[in-house]
């Protein structure tokens, strides 16, 4: 059976805790793509919520995460 695949994302106050939730998915096995970001500078959520949604939309058997 193929790994469910989830994308996830968060905006700068969510990294920690995106960091925190998707270590814990790579441990079960989870197919897991991290859209970002990459750390806790201030970014626009908005820009990651729409690259989880075109992800999505590319990717229409996967799930998707956003803090």
């Amino acid at each position: 059976m193929k790994p469910t695949t989830i994308y996830i994302a968060s905006d700068h106050r969510g990294f920690r805790l995106k960091e925190s939730f998707g270590q814990k998915l790579r441990e079960q096995g989870v197919a897991l793509h991290d859209l970002g970001p990459n750390g806790e500078d201030r970014c626009d959520a908005s820009r990651f919520a729409v690259k989880l949604a075109e992800a999505l939309q590319r990717d229409t058997s996967a799930r998707g995460i956003l803090i």
